[in-house]
């Protein structure tokens, strides 16, 4: 088959190729030896996963697989001999080894994909992918580009989430890059563990021997990641559903989500007219004196709280991939997938938990034994750290069903409530 196919466009592709790196690199400075590092061992370890994937599933998927591995090898580096350019580098290296050498035992099958890739943008059929990512790559790009501004007076925040959450994870990036917290401590508890998912700050930790500032690291990691993620939904709603359109729908709900507030756009429109529009008199989904709580997924979740970044991409991730191997008979895949769930509880808690609950009910649902090769080595991975993670901090966990429905004074009906803060995803399940 490959034989067959067109291959003249791969001259211009390796042009496009360099010309990108050379953008990154002039964007990014030296760190970006890292992010583009683990971005390629990415891409080879997705021939890991035992099953055949489009070419650009294996850039996103590649691209945040390549983040957890370098994090994962490189932190056990650091255990043994702390943060320093050696050992940031050497994790990179590690990687880089495993997973070009998972890509030339399987090379046969990526120039497949490759030549597959070029014929299929040759016909610019993954147009709506390209434009999903022009708007979404713009506005992270400028999000982040806001983040932190030096001038005369010093060092400018350019928002909420960047004044307030970000300066608990520039301080445990700094506890990594310049405190030696190995093993880790919360820095702002003392005597307290580290009970927070923390490999995301250690990722942008690892990049600081190589030439990132504090605060840059920060946005490189979060842009990395950020840029990642609408690909890897997209990617993952096609595999599981098989609709372009659903995956573009997927990105954009998600991504846009929010309450009912928006209804309150024409009161502001009618009062102030498109005025209104150059400067929004409001937030439409986060207005505490009508009780509007949940605000955006990206403003309140992934902007602020860096290691859902790892979370919302390795979700979609494995179940698209989970759900393929159901259709086959390979252990692999289901291998794969676990190994790459038993290492999240130190990326993203939650996402772990609801990557052993949702496929525990598909294993109810279709009984297989391929699914104890999924299972095993999530939980055995996974769970002594999940543990470690739910106890012995400094916060507690209580169950409030009705969230903020009767916090600040208010006394909303909890089924009200939610319908109002979250719109109407919770009818649509």
């Amino acid at each position: 088959m490959a034989a067959k196919l067109d291959l003249s466009p791969r001259l211009p592709l390796a042009a496009a190729a360099v010309v990108v790196l050379v953008v990154i690199f002039l964007l990014c400075g030296t760190p970006a030896v890292i992010l583009v590092g683990a971005a390629l061992a990415g891409l080879g370890l997705t021939t890991l996963a035992g099953l055949p994937l489009r070419f650009e599933e294996r850039l996103a998927y590649g691209a945040v697989i390549g983040a957890i591995a370098y994090c994962a090898v490189t932190f056990l580096l650091c255990l043994a001999f702390g943060l320093t350019l050696a050992t940031a580098l050497g994790g990179l290296v590690i990687v880089l080894a495993a997973g070009g050498a998972a890509a030339w035992r399987n090379r046969a099958e990526l120039g497949e994909d490759l030549a597959v890739a070029l014929e299929r943008w040759g016909r610019a059929e993954p147009w709506p992918l390209w434009l999903l990512l022009v708007v979404c790559w713009g506005y992270t790009l400028l999000l982040l580009s806001r983040g932190y501004q030096t001038s005369p007076q010093g060092l400018l925040v350019g928002g909420g989430a960047f004044y307030a959450d970000w300066s608990l994870h520039l301080t445990l990036t700094g506890a990594f890059a310049y405190g030696g917290n190995f093993p880790p401590a919360f820095p702002i508890f003392p005597g307290h563990a580290m009970t927070y998912p923390f490999m995301v700050d250690f990722f942008a930790a690892a990049l600081v021997p190589v030439g990132a500032s504090l605060t840059s690291a920060l946005v490189l990691t979060s842009g990395y990641l950020g840029l990642a993620f609408p690909a890897v939904l997209y990617m993952a709603t096609l595999r599981l559903i098989g609709s372009r359109g659903a995956g573009v729908l997927a990105v954009l709900v998600f991504c846009l989500g929010g309450g009912l507030g928006f209804v309150l756009l024409g009161q502001d429109l009618g009062r102030e007219g498109l005025q209104a529009l150059v400067h929004l008199p409001r937030l439409y989904t986060q207005e505490p004196d009508l009780n509007l709580q949940w605000l955006n997924p990206v403003l309140a979740w992934m902007l602020p709280q860096r290691s859902v970044l790892f979370g919302y991409a390795v979700v979609p991730l494995v179940l698209g991939v989970l759900w393929t191997a159901e259709r086959g008979k390979s252990w692999v895949p289901y291998a794969f997938c676990g190994v790459l769930t038993g290492l999240l509880p130190l990326f993203h808690l939650h996402a772990f938990g609801t990557l052993i609950a949702m496929p525990a009910f598909w294993a109810v649902l279709r009984r297989r034994r391929q699914w104890l090769a999924f299972f095993a080595p999530a939980v055995l991975l996974g769970a002594p750290v999940a543990l470690w993670l739910s106890t012995g901090g400094a916060a507690s966990l209580r169950v409030q069903l009705g969230w903020l429905a009767a916090a600040d004074g208010h006394d909303d009906n909890v089924i009200w409530f939610w319908i109002w803060n979250t719109g109407l995803f919770i009818p649509l399940l």
